[in-house]
């Protein structure tokens, strides 16, 4: 009985290559989509990893300065970086950077990081 059932098959019909085909598109259309957002991900946490690092240079900056306003930190094109500091009564300075993305010549676009110290 069973060799005579696979003797009388000749091959796939249409139907069973079409849902073949209509569940392999399913299973790369979420692949790709997932791969997509992968993506996406990885170069926002990549610009925010540059950011954090512009940060934690110009702030070891300000800390050795006795004058953190006088620092400059305007060699990174990508980035505005805003240094922010109070002189605390109990003594020692409150030292804030903020970077900010650069947006055309001067203009600050989205924050992409902040750090914040109190130095001696």
């Amino acid at each position: 009985m069973c060799e005579k059932l696979v003797k009388d098959q000749q091959g796939l019909t249409f139907i069973e290559i079409l849902l073949s085909l209509v569940i392999l598109s399913i299973v790369l259309m979420f692949f790709s989509t997932m791969f997509i957002q992968s993506n996406r991900t990885n170069s926002n946490t990549g610009q925010l990893l540059d950011a954090t690092y512009v940060a934690q240079e110009c702030m070891e900056r300000a800390i050795q300065k006795t004058n953190a306003s006088a620092v400059s930190c305007t060699n990174h094109p990508n980035y505005i970086v805003e240094i922010i500091t109070t002189t605390r009564d109990e003594g020692g300075r409150f030292i804030k950077v903020v970077v900010y993305e650069r947006e055309g010549t001067n203009t600050k676009g989205q924050l992409e990081a902040t750090l914040q110290t109190i130095a001696p």
